[in-house]
Parts: C-alpha cells; sequence; structure tokens
C-alpha cells in the first residue's frame, strides 16, 4: 500500500501532466479525495461544515425550509472544497486557494456544484488585497468563511507592516482579521480554528479587530463542533 506522501505526490503529478482539455474522470474524483495536504482534510464535513451552515439560517438570505442560502459567499482557504459540496443551494461562491494543488482539487470536486450556485475559483491569497494599500476596491460578502492555516506564506505581501508582522506569528489571527475586511455590513465572518486554540485566538482577534474596525462587529458565543470551534463576527 502506498504511502501517504506517494499518494500526495501521484495526484500532484497527475495533475501537473494531464493534457490540457482533460476531462477528469469519477476516478480520477475519488483518487483527488485521498488528498490530504489541503487545510480542510482533517475537518469531518458533515460535523464541522453542517454545523457552520446550520448557523447560517437566522440570516437574511437564508430560506430554511428549501434549503437555499441566497447571499454572496467568499471561502478564504478552499482547501478541497468541503465548504461548497455541504453548502445548501442558492450561494453565490468566491473560492481561493493559495496551493495550485488545492486550488484544482477544489475546482475538480465542486465543479457539479455549478448547477445550483455560481461559483468562481481563484489561485492567490487574500494577503494579495493589501498589497499596495488601497483596499476601497475590496469587494464584500454576506458571509466569509475561513479556516486559517497555522502558518502564514505570504503576510510580507501586506502593505501595513504591523499586519505583515502578524501574518508571520500568528497565521490564524492574521486571516480572520484581514477576512473581516470582505464583510459588508449586517455581513457574518466565521472562522474554523483547532479546539486547543480557540479562545487564544478569539482574544486576538477581537483586540485587533477593535484597533483596526472600532466597535463596528459583534460576535457570538463559539460554536463547538468537537475537536474545531466555530468562532462567529458580525459587522454592524
Amino acid at each position: 500500500m502506498a504511502s501517504r506522501e506517494q499518494q500526495n505526490k501521484s495526484i500532484e503529478s497527475f495533475i501537473l501532466n494531464k493534457a490540457q482539455n482533460y476531462v477528469y474522470t469519477p476516478a480520477d474524483l475519488a483518487f483527488f479525495r485521498k488528498y490530504d495536504k489541503c487545510e480542510d482534510s482533517e475537518l469531518n464535513e458533515n460535523v464541522v461544515f453542517g454545523k457552520l451552515w446550520q448557523e447560517t439560517t437566522s440570516m437574511p438570505q437564508a430560506i430554511e425550509a428549501e434549503n437555499r442560502f441566497n447571499g454572496d459567499v467568499l471561502v478564504t482557504h478552499g482547501g478541497s472544497g468541503k465548504a461548497l459540496t455541504s453548502a445548501p443551494m442558492g450561494a453565490s461562491f468566491h473560492v481561493m486557494n493559495h496551493d495550485y494543488f488545492c486550488h484544482e482539487i477544489t475546482r475538480a470536486l465542486t465543479s457539479g456544484r455549478q448547477k445550483e450556485n455560481f461559483v468562481r475559483y481563484d489561485f492567490g491569497s487574500l494577503a494579495e488585497y493589501f498589497y499596495v494599500g488601497n483596499t476601497s476596491g475590496i469587494p464584500t460578502y454576506d458571509l466569509v468563511i475561513t479556516h486559517p492555516p497555522a502558518t502564514c506564506r505570504y503576510a510580507e505581501l501586506d502593505h501595513d507592516e504591523m499586519m505583515a508582522d502578524l501574518g508571520e506569528s500568528d497565521a490564524r489571527t492574521y486571516y480572520a482579521v484581514r477576512s473581516f475586511a470582505f464583510v459588508r455590513q449586517g455581513g457574518v465572518l466565521m472562522v474554523i480554528v483547532p479546539r486547543q486554540e480557540y479562545l487564544k485566538t478569539h482574544e486576538k482577534i477581537v483586540e485587533r479587530l477593535f484597533h483596526i474596525e472600532g466597535a463596528t462587529f459583534d460576535f457570538d458565543v463559539p460554536v463547538d463542533t468537537g475537536e474545531e470551534f466555530i468562532l462567529k463576527y458580525t459587522r454592524v
């Protein structure tokens, strides 16, 4: 049996060497689901994202009886696409991935959702939006979902030296705070963090948000999903 590392390398090699117009088969998709280097690989999709989408049912964009969410959604770390494959119908998604292989895998595994949801895929990091310091053109969303990794490879792109330093020292807080810039009035940011880090991360997020945003946000009691917590912040 191939080791995880060998399996991941085989998937990466397959993606890099496929023909330009190649169409992935069901067997290819099953193969991609074994890739475990994306941010969401360890998340229980039914539990974590099931509870996350349940949290949206009180939002004005939700129609719970029809399992719909008629809002604009940004996913800052698409991982392998679990946030989308478990999503209700109706949402318009903007999915970012700063890892090329996860970007390709997300596109492959979630392309079928485009029958029910508009989906835009971007290969890049949200840190790029803060490169030149002009944030007036940042797009906004009703819901922003971030599952930030423990390290940030692109913090140096941020024009704000204090935030760039934060990205180097505390990537989870950095991505959460920067993600809030994309939340429109009345919108919600949901941050998925490991159980053992949620309280410390929440306190740091609140401190940084208040410094940058002032009293423009509120937060709810964190949602316990077992191994992870979902932190929730609303732009008021």
